[in-house]
């Protein structure tokens, strides 16, 4: 599992792209996988918010997370865990675990 530690600026719009590779760092098809990506106020905390996830380009393992501005504004300040999961052929594994730092948005 990789670390990704995010920072998200409160009230605005957030994506980030993330590339799916296997265990020896080539792009994965992820045609057939489904991911969820949950973000709690602390670790194994119920989910408070979720990304939306879109698969950009799922033979080359690309995809995109994202949270509208609406979102952000809702996040805890301080101490949010995030993770990224896959579910391929029936199996479920955790791709990305992280905080999020919630920053306050400058006008």
């Amino acid at each position: 599992m990789t670390t990704g530690n995010l920072i998200i600026y409160r009230g605005q719009d957030y994506s980030i792209p993330v590339t799916i590779t296997d265990s020896n760092g080539d792009l994965f098809d992820i045609t057939s996988a489904t991911f969820t990506a949950p973000i709690s106020r602390f670790e194994n905390a119920p989910t408070s918010e979720s990304f939306t996830i879109a698969k950009v380009t799922p033979a080359s393992g690309i995809i995109t997370l994202s949270l509208n501005s609406g979102e952000t504004a809702d996040l805890p300040w301080a101490g949010a865990s995030w993770n990224l999961w896959i579910v391929n052929s029936g199996v479920r594994e955790a791709l990305i675990k992280g905080e999020i730092t919630m920053e306050g948005a400058v006008e």
